[in-house]
């Protein structure tokens, strides 16, 4: 195999069997090479070879890390926008199922194997398929112009206006990740598009700072079980009539509603949420669903441990 060829043959591999998430060692590389199209060869090899694709390709962001390997870190579509095509194309009553599996396998090609089956997952939503595509048209809008977005969700009273940040796909479901204008914290929360009712784009610019894809990245990260499971976005609790407790209520959580008993929060339930409600020790108590209940009291038992 002449050099031109085996760069290729790199390249190929390092797109199909790698992303941010997995990475490839210079043997696992050579037993592509070797299984694949009969090539054996040196890790120097390998190496150089790669710090071509580095400088031919660099759009790409290939990446070498010393204790995990090569993988390329930017596909032509990110995983959320093979998906949205994916299933938009699925969506179409009127297209031949030869030319369907066609098109799907020619979107799959830009996926590592890793991604291939996710992106099949059928798509979980009780809403009719035309408004929940006509939904994602008006975010990744809102989203592309930074302009503001009327919603109106599952567990809201009412419509609110929030800042659309990022779409995202996971385990069958989308979810808008999103912060609020009045927030000074810009903390990050997020809806899943199947439980949103009606939204509208706001006739508002944005016009506030900008949230890094950094930080975006950290909150997903932080919150990804919260994305691969079913758990509860909403929590009920019980508050004490506490001067200033209200207040500082809705400072900490912006999405709240109060009753005249209780009030409902809707909210990622992660380590980041326990922690803030522990911070008001007996002032409120979750009430439901029972699964957050205990899943918080076994929060405050594993911290509890270090201290017996």
């Amino acid at each position: 195999m002449d050099n031109r060829t085996r760069l290729l043959a790199i390249k190929k591999i390092i797109d199909k069997y790698s992303d941010i998430n997995h990475h490839l060692s210079n043997e696992e590389i050579n037993s592509y090479l070797f299984n694949e199209y009969n090539e054996d060869c040196f890790r120097k090899v390998i190496s150089s070879d790669f710090k071509a694709l580095q400088n031919f390709y660099p759009e790409n962001k290939y990446v070498y890390k010393h204790k995990s390997g090569y993988y390329s870190e930017l596909k032509p579509f990110s995983f959320t926008e093979l998906k949205i095509l994916i299933d938009s194309l699925n969506a179409i009553s009127d297209i031949d199922e030869d030319s369907l599996n066609n098109l799907n396998n020619k979107l799959l090609s830009f996926a590592s194997i890793y991604q291939e089956k996710y992106l099949n997952i059928p798509l979980k939503s009780k809403h009719p398929r035309n408004n929940f595509f006509n939904n994602v048209d008006l975010i990744l809008k809102a989203i592309a112009e930074k302009m503001y977005l009327q919603v109106n969700y599952q567990y809201w009273k009412e419509f609110r206006e929030i800042r659309p940040l990022y779409l995202l796909y996971d385990e069958g479901h989308y979810y808008l990740l999103h912060s609020y204008p009045q927030d000074k914290k810009k903390r990050i929360y997020s809806l899943r598009l199947s439980r949103i009712k009606n939204l509208n784009i706001s006739s508002k610019f944005i016009d506030e700072e900008e949230i890094s894809l950094k930080t975006i990245q950290r909150f997903i990260s932080n919150s990804k079980k919260t994305f691969n499971t079913d758990n509860y976005s909403y929590v009920k609790i019980k508050y004490a009539n506490k001067p200033n407790l209200i207040e500082r209520l809705k400072e900490d959580f912006i999405n709240i509603d109060f009753y005249p008993d209780y009030a409902i929060i809707n909210t990622d339930i992660n380590s980041q949420f326990f922690s803030l409600i522990s911070s008001y020790q007996k002032e409120i108590e979750i009430v439901e669903p029972i699964e957050v209940r205990n899943t918080y009291k076994k929060f405050l038992n594993d911290i509890l441990t270090y201290y017996l």
